[in-house]
């Protein structure tokens, strides 16, 4: 369920001649420094919409979302031209939970030959007891998603109020 958010610099003639009137060294830096700020909104408000989710758990995806630092947003690519940013939290269940899922039951595999001991045989009996309590599909928790929708306008104007802050800290050697 990943959302790209695109902001395209073209129409804005004045910031489009100030930002390649730049370095080229210099002109990643300020994209990428802008980029960073409005993705920094979108993560506190997925972090906001986490906490809200999953009041009653606990887990490695709740203490993520609510330590959000710089770990959640990750630099894909970086030019002088284009940045793209992955806000998503680094566990690897994130997915299942943002869009539900099927249940599973574990164990007992198909291919293996059934064993005949004691032991194999409560464990086998165990696991279809389990099985037959738990299938099913767990209903999806969006809080990516939601977060996104409500804060993608407000980081968009973000993201160009930070661009024409920095391009004029570049032009006035404040940076």
């Amino acid at each position: 369920m990943p959302a790209t958010v695109t902001i395209k610099l073209e129409g804005m003639t004045e910031l489009v001649a100030a930002m390649r009137r730049l370095p080229v060294s210099v002109r990643g830096q300020v994209l990428e420094g802008a980029v960073r700020r409005g993705a920094e909104m979108i993560a506190q408000a997925v972090g906001a919409q986490a906490a809200g989710a999953f009041q009653s758990r606990a887990g490695k995806l709740l203490r993520t979302a609510r330590s959000l630092t710089a770990r959640m947003i990750q630099v894909l690519v970086r030019s002088p031209e284009h940045v793209l940013m992955q806000i998503w939290p680094r566990v690897p269940y994130a997915h299942l939970v943002e869009g539900g899922h099927r249940v599973i039951p574990r164990g007992g595999g198909r291919g293996a030959a059934p064993s005949t001991s004691r032991k194999a045989r409560l464990r086998r009996a165990l696991l279809q007891r389990r099985a037959a309590g738990t299938s099913g599909t767990v209903a999806p928790r969006p809080f990516v998603g939601p977060a996104f929708e409500a804060t993608k306008d407000a980081a968009a104007e973000r993201v160009l109020n930070e661009l024409w802050t920095s391009v004029e800290q570049a032009w006035t050697g404040g940076r």
